[in-house]
């Protein structure tokens, strides 16, 4: 058996190369994680909304944003215009609307202020309504990244570091 001694560290005891080492590696590891689980809610959203709507949309991520690859409807509305039909949707979502997660309200202010686009057909509306919520939810979580808010987060776990800065595991 042997013994090893090791002087533990908050945070703030930390030099400035080592809070620069455990933030990189706490953004990494530990906080890469919260946004994986944002975007996991988010997608739960994304299907009630497609599923009210009666609309299925292929949304895809590049480097300048979110876009609409396509969008289709499910059953197609002889009866009314698509515009009356987005009314309809949009009050059906506003009045079924359980808040269950952050990204549900997030939504629920997209749908509930989002101004009809003559130009587009009836799901390009509900496609482009998830796009604005897919880039809301993103730079939300981008902030998520910045270093100020990680390190605020470090102090709120009250870890333990090495004096390199790598989180001491008990």
């Amino acid at each position: 058996m042997r013994t090893i001694e090791t002087t533990l560290y908050e945070f703030g005891e930390l030099n400035q190369e080592a809070k620069q080492t455990a933030v990189k590696l706490l953004r990494e590891r530990c906080y890469c994680a919260n946004a994986e689980w944002t975007w996991e809610d988010a997608r739960a959203t994304i299907k009630t909304v497609e599923e009210t709507a009666g609309v299925r949309c292929d949304i895809n991520e590049s480097s300048q944003g979110f876009y609409v690859n396509h969008a289709f409807r499910r059953g197609e509305s002889d009866y009314m215009s698509e515009k009356d039909e987005f009314e309809m949707f949009r009050s059906k979502y506003v009045r079924e609307f359980k808040e269950m997660l952050w990204c549900d309200q997030t939504m629920l202010d997209i749908v509930k202020n989002y101004q009809y686009c003559e130009r587009r057909c009836y799901e390009q509306n509900v496609a482009w309504m998830i796009v604005k919520f897919c880039e809301k939810i993103n730079d939300d979580c981008m902030c998520y990244f910045e270093d100020d808010n990680v390190e605020e987060w470090i102090r709120m776990q009250d870890f333990e570091f090495t004096e390199d800065g790598r989180l001491y595991q008990h």
